[in-house]
């Protein structure tokens, strides 16, 4: 189901985000790209950085609009006389939460922004004006490493473009070149550090909320792949770069509740 959140400050980033990914685009193919050949050597770059800013942005938006595994509303009353023995509840256990009035299941957390309690929330990004969730992380990541490879790719061009030319680039071209320069080294660092954060919380089994409350429990460790399938899905193997492939998560069963 798709949802979008009406937030100022994430609906700011989203439109930051395309209109600088849109302005590598332009300066690539208008500026940098003709610098360097005009031929099929050239034309290949155009596609190839052509290409990934598309998967980049598809993912984008899947993440934006993918349910991020929001815990159903209940209809019912609650006792919440159960919070005064919550004290120190166990995460991997189900517990209450007073602001949705709920009971939500182990390794949810509840996000202020979206004013829900998220499954498996790992933190609310405004750049995609949504949370980071079960169901939605693969996008998350693709994101980054689309956006990463695309920045890694500008880069080598425009050092390439101003290394060739250096002498007789044109003022515009020049400029284009170099603010491109800066938006793909910005942008390759925080994807960087974004994505060695992703990986560390896959590969160590601890969302970035449960790593700041320090509320993580040490669970046993897991074959790699098998931390992966839990965010790329259980299916084929095949799909898991591709944004327009949704993924299948199997949810656990607790008790009589089934996730």
């Amino acid at each position: 189901m798709a949802i979008f959140l009406r937030d100022c400050c994430g609906i700011f980033a989203i439109i930051l985000t395309w209109m600088l990914l849109f302005f590598a685009e332009y300066a690539v193919l208008e500026h940098v790209l003709p610098l360097l050949a005009v031929n099929l050597h050239g034309a290949f770059h155009g596609v190839l950085f052509s290409l990934l800013l598309l998967l980049s942005v598809w993912s984008h938006v899947r993440t934006i609009v993918s349910d991020p595994g929001r815990v159903p509303l209940s209809s019912a009353s609650l006792d919440f006389s159960d919070l005064q023995r919550q004290k120190d509840p166990d995460p991997d256990e189900w517990s209450l939460c007073d602001k949705c009035e709920i009971y939500r299941p182990p390794r949810a957390h509840h996000c202020r922004v979206c004013r829900r309690c998220i499954r498996r929330m790992d933190h609310h990004c405004p750049w995609v004006n949504n949370c980071v969730g079960e169901t939605n992380q693969k996008y998350f990541v693709l994101f980054l490493i689309y956006t990463g490879l695309a920045c890694v790719h500008g880069l080598i061009l425009s050092i390439a473009a101003c290394v060739n030319h250096i002498h007789n680039i044109t003022v515009s071209s020049a400029v284009m070149t170099y603010l491109l320069m800066a938006i793909c080294l910005l942008f390759g660092l925080f994807c960087l550090v974004m994505l060695t954060e992703q990986y560390s919380a896959i590969t160590g089994d601890m969302t970035a909320v449960e790593r700041v409350q320090r509320k993580g429990r040490v669970r046993q460790r897991r074959p790699f792949l098998s931390l992966m399938a839990e965010v790329f899905g259980t299916g084929s193997r095949w799909g898991w770069p591709f944004p327009c492939i949704q993924p299948k998560i199997i949810r656990g069963t607790y008790g009589s509740f089934t996730l």
